[in-house]
């Protein structure tokens, strides 16, 4: 029996997304070398008997070096916010104007984009809870906050974050999707092919 209208609703719930972040990026570019290393050998002809054991070291490193990064991750849950929430999130992160009063072109979304971006990761963020110096440390000053410092001669007390710009984007993209992008309707073809086969038989 199909669900109500007032059941859908009943049951809704804000739009949710994961993003890992691994901050320890020497093991991530170790990983990198070492799993290219081992496609290398895995395309490599293996004329001796027992085969090539530089394969199973390599692939022996690799986890072991993976043990280590998902010590080093963090997985944001982030969840979108209310619209009315939202809506005063916005406000108070207007876009900056041009000297002849138009939108700044680095703020075509309708808000500073680099006061904005940090905010509504922070509002999305469910899972980890963080401190604002946790918060600091992670996503380090804006460019303003750095400028200010350092104009007050507080230069050394700039903080640059741990995170890089790809992985600032990430975090950024997700908390921007869940708020502002159409939810839509998974499908798993993997599970498809398998419940028709099953109902073939």
């Amino acid at each position: 029996m199909s669900k109500t209208v007032e059941q859908i609703v009943a049951e809704g719930r804000l739009p949710e997304e994961t993003v890992k972040i691994c901050l320890r990026a020497d093991l991530v570019a170790e990983h990198e070398r070492l799993d290219t290393e081992l496609e290398r050998l895995l395309e490599t002809p293996v004329l001796k008997f027992g085969g090539d054991p530089r394969r199973a070291q390599l692939a022996e490193q690799i986890r072991a070096l993976e043990e280590q990064m998902a010590e080093s991750t963090i997985e944001f849950r982030m969840r979108a916010m209310p619209k009315r929430r939202w809506r005063r999130l916005v406000a108070e992160h207007p876009p900056r104007r041009t000297p002849d009063d138009e939108v700044d072109p680095r703020d075509d979304r309708g808000v500073n984009s680099e006061t904005f971006l940090p905010a509504i990761v922070k509002a999305s963020t469910v899972e980890p809870v963080l401190s604002d110096e946790a918060w600091l440390g992670l996503l380090g000053h804006t460019e303003t906050e750095a400028e200010a410092l350092e104009a007050a001669g507080k230069a050394d007390e700039v903080q640059d974050g741990k995170l890089s710009s790809r992985q600032h984007e990430l975090l950024q993209n997700a908390a921007w999707n869940i708020n502002r992008d159409a939810v839509a309707v998974p499908f798993s073809p993997a599970a498809s092919r398998l419940t028709q086969s099953s109902a073939a038989r």
